[in-house]
């Protein structure tokens, strides 16, 4: 359900996210506002899909990559630490 979100915001916004604005790694920080510099429309979609996904998960972060050819690759990540292994990933490969 989290990954169709930031899919759907992606899809809706298919120029910008084309263009890789929605691109974000599992180690980038979370866009933020600065005094003089207000977010774009894609930047403020990934921070809300973010915070959404470190309310909803433990630890939990997410990583979005736009290839040429608009194949997109959306992961999920969270700390499972009652489990075996302490990260989970979920990931999701499709087409704009």
């Amino acid at each position: 359900m989290m990954a169709y979100g930031i899919l759907d915001s992606m899809r809706a916004n298919r120029v910008s996210a084309g263009e890789g604005s929605y691109s974000h790694s599992l180690t980038s920080d979370t866009p933020v506002e600065t005094g003089t510099e207000s977010l774009t429309f894609s930047e403020q979609n990934v921070k809300t899909w973010l915070e959404e996904l470190a309310l909803r998960l433990p630890d939990g972060t997410g990583a979005v990559d736009v290839d040429a050819d608009n194949k997109v690759t959306i992961t999920i990540q969270w700390d499972d630490s009652r489990g075996v292994l302490a990260a989970q990933q979920f990931v999701m490969t499709t087409r704009l």
